[in-house]
């Protein structure tokens, strides 16, 4: 499992340092803070608690080790619903960006024809 998850958060990281060159904005920020929260989550839920233990107990009782448990569980939804939020006002703005260049190609595509009308002495619409 968290071998599929490092895939996927690998995935993640390399989708936004790509993106990271040439789109800024919010879908941009949020997407950023998602992946670095779900980052952060698995360290805090795995890591912090090793680091923290009473080496002479050796208990987990210890109330940091049951926050930074909690911290990181919640720290990876948050994350990915973040990531989820900007990915989708990214594809918005990308659909956006399409659909003008859809109309750019066809005002390309009419004015060869307006101008050749134009030279031949043609009505102006």
């Amino acid at each position: 499992m968290l071998i599929l998850f490092l895939g996927v958060l690998s995935g993640f990281w390399a989708g936004l340092i790509g993106l990271w060159k040439f789109r800024r904005g919010p879908a941009r920020s949020l997407m950023a803070i998602g992946v670095i929260l779900g980052t952060i989550g698995p360290i805090c839920l795995f890591a912090m608690p090793w680091i923290f233990m009473d080496s002479r107990s050796g208990s987990s009782g210890y109330p940091a080790i049951q926050i930074f448990r909690m911290i990181g569980g919640l720290l990876v939804p948050v994350g990915l619903v973040l990531f989820s939020v900007g990915f989708a006002l990214h594809g918005f703005a990308v659909a956006r960006l399409a659909s003008r260049a859809e109309e750019l190609e066809q005002l390309t595509v009419a004015m060869p024809e307006e101008i050749n009308r134009l030279r031949e002495g043609g009505p102006v619409a």
